[in-house]
């Protein structure tokens, strides 16, 4: 049984979508995961699953819709998938330093065209 992260956008942000965690543990746990715990304000989710989590995602936004009107996307990426990101260091080429504050963006989908750097 693989671990898997799931990461709400817009949810529980300025007053948006307001999902307490608890709430999204429950939804999730009775759309099939297992393990579920919630992580940080936003209500991002850790949960184990069998198979590719790409059917308890879905049931898990339209039980989201029909208990609260919102249908958020979420992002998953398995537990393995982070863990290789934050071991392989990818902006150390640039100078970065153990005590840089990093950020990771993960598209929901694939952008229209690559983005200026």
């Amino acid at each position: 049984m693989a671990r898997y992260v799931a990461l709400f956008r817009a949810v529980n942000v300025a007053g948006h979508a307001r999902l307490a965690g608890a709430e999204l543990v429950r939804i999730f746990a009775a759309c099939g995961a297992r393990d579920v715990a919630s992580f940080g304000h936003a209500g991002n989710l850790m949960f184990n699953a069998a198979r590719a989590p790409g059917a308890i995602v879905a049931r898990a936004r339209e039980a989201i819709w029909r208990a609260h009107g919102e249908r958020p996307v979420i992002v998953v990426r398995s537990a393995a998938e982070l863990l290789d990101l934050a071991t392989a260091e990818p902006f150390a080429a640039c100078g970065a330093q153990t005590s840089d504050k990093l950020y990771v963006v993960f598209l929901a989908r694939n952008a229209r065209k690559p983005p200026s750097l």
